[in-house]
């Protein structure tokens, strides 16, 4: 079973803030992928404990979101 931790209990460091900010460039810059003006949003985290797994499935689709990571 997975636990879910909500933004509000998360900090994210300078090397996190560094990587969303590439990853938000490299996505709203790149024609390969037909985006422009990405913004990424943090949203929550889950964490599986040992042995735990994350199921394939497939995330419902929602206006203005490009996907989840």
């Amino acid at each position: 079973m997975a636990h879910e931790i909500g933004m509000d209990r998360i900090a994210i460091t300078n090397d996190g803030e560094v990587f969303l900010r590439l990853l938000t460039r490299t996505l709203s810059s790149s024609d390969m992928y037909g985006y422009q003006d990405v913004q990424l949003q943090p949203y929550k985290l889950n964490v599986y404990p040992t042995g735990g797994h994350f199921k394939l499935h497939q995330d419902t689709p929602r206006k203005n979101v490009v996907g989840s990571l």
